[in-house]
């Protein structure tokens, strides 16, 4: 039985060491990020990811970093994991958006996008922001989209 106990008591060791190493990888990448250093931000959220990998936050760091860095599919499958780790993760389903957007895949994006507005409506401004290039991105995929009759 003392071995049992042991062997949990070191695997918590264990854990919380991990979780310390990746904690300051994720500030380090959040740093680089920050600084427009999108390949050195990618390379502390990879330390970070391997050292935990089951943190939603850490997988949304790093798809933004993939975003910014123009991979597209990347971000994406690291939204899908962050969901899958923490479902109602209101960054991943607002980079998954934007990556989906990003593809042209604008009607699953809008759809995300309207569902995160109906979750999360204090976030509205956030999620319509100026800022959020995709949202303008889908504007203009719907307006090209319409067929002018003369």
């Amino acid at each position: 039985m003392k071995t049992v106990e042991r062997d949990a008591t070191e695997r918590a060791k264990e854990r919380k060491e991990r979780k310390e190493i990746a904690e300051g990888m994720k500030n380090q990448g959040n740093k680089a990020f920050r600084a427009g250093d999108y390949n050195k931000a990618l390379n502390y959220f990879n330390k970070a990811i391997e050292q935990v990998k089951d943190s939603s936050l850490l997988y949304t760091n790093r798809a933004l970093t993939f975003i910014n860095l123009g991979l597209y599919f990347r971000a994406l499958s690291d939204c899908d994991t962050a969901l899958k780790i923490y479902e109602k993760s209101f960054k991943a389903k607002l980079y998954k958006a934007q990556c989906l957007a990003m593809l042209s895949a604008t009607d699953e994006a809008e759809s995300i996008i309207n569902d995160l507005i109906h979750d999360h409506p204090e976030q509205k401004d956030i999620i319509e922001g100026e800022d959020n290039f995709f949202i303008w991105r889908l504007i203009i995929e719907s307006f090209l989209s319409i067929t002018v009759h003369y």
